[in-house]
């Protein structure tokens, strides 16, 4: 459970970083005019420091796992012997050679060490496991009996009632002495007391001091 609770924040972490490098070189150059390389470089770390965080608890808890199995696997020879080695003092009671303690010994931690094997394969089966979990989600999702398998664009317009009133928009908009800058050029105004009214059904166009 632990490594596949781990697993699904490493992907969500990974989904996350990304969506950030995709933005951020899909508008390399104003990432660039604005020098905000730095600001988006700390973002995509923030991200991945979640992603280290995880794969450090899953090595630890696999870590115990290993070193559990290891220290029984220990025992198991120490009090093995231990106890062979009383039945063979015993000789008046019971018939016990060295071979059958070491049969014995050999037997059980053998066992114990095909168990620990299981490890690696277990620890990506819950890895997977975590991984299609947004897969099963899908899968999984019952679709509306009342709806078509295949449904357009325009019909899910066309019934929606609430998409209607969304679109037959009668009003207006206006800005009203609006200042902007970016954070990273504060002392260059992009905006400076704007005010703007943009009414339905017309055009409005914004030209700056460059013609553009």
């Amino acid at each position: 459970m632990l490594t596949a609770r781990e697993t699904v924040k490493e992907l969500n972490s990974y989904s996350r970083a990304g969506e950030i490098a995709q933005e951020v070189f899909s508008s390399i150059r104003t990432v660039f005019s604005f020098n905000g390389s730095d600001y988006e470089k700390k973002r995509y770390e923030k991200e991945l420091n979640t992603t280290q965080s995880s794969s450090i608890r899953k090595g630890v808890a696999y870590g115990l796992y290993v070193g559990w199995n290891n220290l029984i696997i220990h025992v198991i020879y120490a009090a093995g012997f231990m106890f062979g080695l009383l039945l063979m003092l015993d000789s008046g009671r019971y018939e016990t050679t060295l071979s059958d303690v070491v049969i014995v010994v050999t037997i059980f931690a053998q066992g114990i060490t095909f168990l620990g094997l299981i490890g690696p394969f277990l620890q990506s089966f819950t890895e997977a496991r975590g991984a299609a979990i947004d897969v099963f989600r899908i899968i999984d999702e019952v679709q509306n009996e009342t709806s078509e398998s295949n449904i357009n664009e325009d019909e899910i317009w066309n019934t929606n009632e609430s998409a209607n009133k969304v679109i037959n928009i009668t009003s207006q908009i206006r800005f009203d002495n609006v200042n902007f800058a970016y954070p990273n050029r504060k002392d260059v105004p992009i905006l400076n007391n704007l005010t703007l009214t943009a009414r339905a059904g017309e055009t409005t166009a914004l030209v700056g001091s460059s013609g553009c």
